[in-house]
């Protein structure tokens, strides 16, 4: 369930999101307005590097996390942020000496590392259950479209069934070779209607299922059915969802 870490959506979200948490953990801290801005940028420039580098960490690891069942990849997902988060706290003072004296304390402080890692924790803790959320509302509408197209296979009319059958019961003396030809028409649209729904098909092949289908109703409805084909140059080898036509 683990989207692209690697795409520059990701990277805005995280900057964007970022920058929020900042403002709210100065606003929430109760700074002096004298020194809101400093905090904010220093709080800021924090956020940022534990955020881009889970993110470069989370996209590094992403292929081999796939490969792991999807409660174990999302808690290891989860103690990478942790990691990030606990190196950057811990060593992170060398890294920005400039910023001494500007509201940044250097000092090491189990305290500090402690909010820091929760902070991560539930922040870390809120993307992971966003992205498995839509991971599996997407997951839903393919089922919903596998659903669709299945009824769409099913939808093969009792009194279609019925005609066709009389009808080659009815050419069976007169007329046996247009009786053969029919029950192999129906024999393809019966197993096109009740083959995986997975499978592709290609445009020449349903042009010759929809033939099939309008032999069976010509002998039905006689001269009251006519058929205008218009092909022109149309890729027959064109790849497509099988039963695409049908409906038309």
């Amino acid at each position: 369930f683990l989207p692209n870490f690697c795409g520059l959506k990701a990277v805005f979200a995280t900057v964007g999101g970022g920058e929020l948490l900042a403002i709210v953990l100065v606003l929430g801290s109760g700074a002096a307005a004298s020194g809101i801005w400093s905090s904010l940028s220093v709080t800021s420039l924090f956020i940022q590097w534990v955020g881009l580098l889970t993110l470069a960490v989370w996209c590094m690891a992403r292929r081999w996390l796939a490969r792991l069942e999807a409660r174990l990849a999302g808690t290891l997902t989860w103690l990478l942020a942790l990691a990030v988060t606990a190196a950057i706290s811990v060593g992170g003072p060398p890294l920005f000496p400039g910023l001494i004296g500007q509201g940044f304390d250097p000092t090491f402080s189990p305290g500090r590392l402690g909010a820091h890692l929760t902070v991560a924790g539930i922040v870390a803790a809120l993307v992971l259950r966003f992205v498995y959320l839509d991971y599996r509302w997407r997951q839903q509408l393919v089922v919903e479209a596998e659903a669709r197209l299945e009824a769409l296979q099913a939808r093969m009319r009792p009194h279609f069934l019925f005609n066709t059958i009389n009808a080659v019961a009815s050419l069976t003396r007169d007329d046996p070779k247009l009786a053969e030809d029919l029950l192999v028409d129906l024999a393809d649209l019966l197993r096109a209607s009740l083959s995986k729904i997975d499978r592709e098909s290609t445009l020449a092949d349903e042009i010759a299922l929809v033939r099939g289908y309008l032999q069976i109703e010509q002998q039905r409805l006689g001269e009251r059915l006519q058929i205008l084909w218009d092909l022109g140059d149309l890729p027959m080898d064109a790849r497509l969802p099988p039963l695409i036509l049908q409906p038309l």
